[in-house]
C-alpha cells in the first residue's frame, strides 16, 4: 500500500490542500425528513431523543422508538445539549413568521420560547441563532452572550467557532473576541485542535490562535482525524501528519477521514478500509462507503446503503436509499424516496411501529 514513485511522495510533501467533500448523505432542509447529518458533520454525540417527520409535521422519538413529543411541529432539529431548535406552525396551520424559532427540552416543553429567525443546535453550552438578518450566540437560558453582528455563524468546536464578517471568515472564542486578523475564505471547525482554512487560494491548518501550523498546496484535503488529514494531490489521494509530511502516500482514488481507526479509501473504482498503518483491512467493494459509528459504518452495494462492522461483515444489508451515522444505538434511514424510518445496531426497526 505505502509503493510510490519517488516523485509524487517529495510532491506530497510539499504540496497537499483541501476541498471539503460530502458524506455519501445529506441533511434534510429544516422542514421535512430530519436527521440526516450535514456534509462532513457527525451525529451529535448521545442524542436522547430523535426527529421525525409525519405528514409534514415534526416530533421526537425516543432511543426505543417511542413517540415522546408529538408531531405537531412545522420544523425540528437534532437534540444536543439537552435541548433541540424548532419551529411551530402559525395560527391554524399557517407557515409560521419570522422570529418564531425557539428550543424545546426532552419533555417537549419550551426551555427557551420562539423568538429568532433562525437556530442551530448547541455545542459546548453556545448555540448560533439569528435576528434582524445577523447571527449571534446564546447561552442555556436563551441569553444573548455574543451580540448578533455576524453574516454567517458555526457551532463551537475547541472553544472555538468560525463566523462570517461580509465576505471574510474568522474565528471567535466564547467570548466573542477574534482570535485571527486574516481573512479566510474557507474556514472549518477546529479538529484534534487545528482547522482548515483557505487563504488567497491556498489551504492551510491554524493552531487556535491563528498561527499557520501546516502550509499545504494541492487540489483538497479534509480536517485532522486520528492524527492523519486526508488530501489530494492530482488525481491522488494520500494522508499527511501533523508535521506535515507524507504519512500515507498518494495512491488512492478517494480518501476519507478515519473514524474508529479505519479509513474509507477507493481504489480502482471500488470502497475498502485502511488502518491507520495503511494496512488494507477490509477489502475493496463497495460502491460508496462512510465512516464508523459505535462500530458500524454505511456502505454502498448496487446502489443500496446498509451497514457492515470493523471487520468487513455485512451486520445490516443493503436495503436502504439514504442511511446516518449511528448515534446512541440509533440510525435514521431512508427507504424509496422520502420514507424514514429508525433502526437500532441489528437492523430492528424502532420506527414506526408495527
Amino acid at each position: 500500500m505505502r509503493k510510490i514513485a519517488a516523485l509524487a511522495i517529495i510532491a506530497f510533501a510539499v504540496l497537499v490542500g483541501p476541498l471539503i467533500v460530502g458524506e455519501p448523505w445529506e441533511r434534510a432542509a429544516a422542514q421535512g425528513p430530519a436527521s440526516r447529518p450535514a456534509t462532513g458533520e457527525a451525529a451529535p454525540r448521545f442524542a436522547t431523543l430523535f426527529p421525525i417527520f409525519t405528514n409534514r409535521k415534526g416530533g421526537y422519538i425516543d432511543a426505543a422508538g417511542n413517540v415522546v413529543v408529538a408531531p405537531v411541529l412545522y420544523s425540528v432539529g437534532e437534540f444536543s445539549g439537552g435541548m433541540a431548535p424548532v419551529r411551530p406552525y402559525g395560527p391554524g396551520g399557517s407557515k409560521p413568521k419570522k422570529g418564531t424559532y425557539g428550543y424545546i427540552n426532552a419533555m417537549g416543553k419550551y426551555a427557551i420560547r420562539p423568538q429568532f429567525d433562525q437556530a442551530r443546535g448547541f455545542s459546548e453550552g453556545l448555540a448560533p441563532v439569528m435576528q434582524a438578518e445577523k447571527w449571534g450566540y446564546i447561552d442555556k437560558t436563551g441569553k444573548v452572550v455574543i451580540k448578533a453582528q455576524y453574516s454567517w455563524a458555526d457551532g463551537f468546536s475547541h472553544g472555538m467557532a468560525a463566523v462570517r464578517i461580509g465576505r471574510w471568515y474568522r474565528y471567535i472564542n466564547k467570548t466573542g473576541k477574534v482570535a485571527n486578523r486574516t481573512n479566510f475564505t474557507v474556514a472549518k471547525p477546529y479538529s484534534e485542535g487545528l482547522a482548515l482554512v483557505q487563504y488567497k487560494g491556498k489551504w492551510r491548518y491554524i493552531d487556535k490562535t491563528g498561527r499557520v501550523v501546516i502550509r499545504i498546496k494541492a487540489k483538497a484535503a479534509r480536517s485532522f482525524a486520528g492524527g492523519l488529514a486526508a488530501a489530494q494531490v492530482g488525481d491522488k489521494w494520500g494522508y499527511i501528519g501533523k508535521d506535515g509530511k507524507a504519512a500515507i502516500a498518494l495512491q488512492f482514488q478517494d480518501a476519507r477521514s478515519f473514524s474508529e481507526g479505519l479509513a474509507a479509501i477507493k481504489l480502482k473504482g471500488k470502497y475498502g478500509y485502511i488502518n491507520s498503518e495503511a494496512k488494507a483491512v477490509i477489502a475493496l467493494q463497495f460502491q460508496a462507503a462512510g465512516d464508523f459509528s459505535q462500530g458500524l459504518a454505511a456502505v454502498s452495494v448496487a446502489g443500496k446503503w446498509g451497514y457492515i462492522d470493523k471487520a468487513g461483515n455485512v451486520v445490516i444489508k443493503p436495503q436502504y436509499s439514504l442511511t446516518t451515522r449511528f448515534n446512541n444505538g440509533v440510525a435514521a434511514v431512508y427507504m424509496t424516496g422520502d420514507k424514514q424510518a429508525y433502526i437500532d445496531t441489528k437492523g430492528n426497526i424502532l420506527w414506526p411501529k408495527g
